[in-house]
């Protein structure tokens, strides 16, 4: 997905997912941070409940320099971190 449309956990099924499998989602704008409510959860937390193994994610808005990059490089320019959540 390479837009600015919302991701919903919800929508995705646990069972398509193999039980040891990871999901990457650093790329995605402060995917470890939690919502605004109270009992809001972050799409990575959610994400880990669909997968086995780990969800990696960012704790602050991404940046992109261009080309090819690695998920420290993507945080980095904002003092972020690449947090990682075990499924």
């Amino acid at each position: 997905m390479l837009t600015n449309e919302t991701l919903d956990i919800g929508d995705f099924d646990a069972s398509a997912f193999s039980k040891n499998s990871n999901a990457n989602l650093v790329g995605g704008c402060r995917t470890a941070v939690i919502g605004n409510l109270p009992f809001e959860r972050s799409v990575a937390e959610q994400m880990a409940d669909k997968v086995g193994g780990q969800v990696k994610a960012s704790d602050v808005r991404v940046w992109y320099p261009g080309g090819r990059v690695s998920d420290k490089q993507l945080v980095k320019h904002n003092n972020g971190s690449v947090i990682i959540i075990k499924g």
